[in-house]
């Protein structure tokens, strides 16, 4: 049990991330509601999304990989769900100060720019990032059944 304890340090600590995370959402969305503009609500809502997502995605990533035997692919896809959760952070740390600083229409510009980029991220990690390692996300191997 002490083993298991000291391995999954990385997870302990993303798993109290993701407690401050989902507190910090409840208690952001209550003061929010105070504001009658309702891009108040939006921005603490995403922010508070997003924090809750890329803890998740860490914590749960940590406990299998440094705390369970799992399988290879299994590993590469939570690494990689964890790091979609890192670029969709990125765009959600954005949001509020788009929302509060930045008047429309240029708000609305940079919010699509911002989150475009954190999606293209997403996407550049799929294709070109796994392929470094030598894993896909897609089995890129040719179904020879059924030939």
């Amino acid at each position: 049990m002490l083993r298991f304890m000291k391995n999954t340090i990385a997870a302990q600590i993303h798993l109290l991330g993701l407690i401050a995370a989902v507190v910090g959402l409840i208690i952001l969305l209550r003061v929010a509601r105070l504001n009658p503009d309702f891009s108040h609500f939006w921005a603490c809502l995403i922010f508070g999304s997003t924090g809750i997502l890329v803890f998740a995605a860490s914590t749960v990533y940590h406990f299998m990989k440094d705390g369970f035997r799992v399988s290879q692919k299994l590993e590469n896809l939570l690494e990689d769900l964890d790091h979609f959760a890192i670029y969709l952070f990125i765009a959600g740390t954005y949001t509020p100060f788009i929302l509060n600083a930045v008047s429309p229409p240029g708000s609305h510009v940079l919010l699509w720019v911002i989150w475009l980029i954190g999606l293209g991220g997403i996407c550049f990690a799929t294709t070109h990032l796994r392929n470094q390692r030598g894993a896909s996300l897609v089995d890129k191997k040719p179904n020879n059944q059924g030939v």
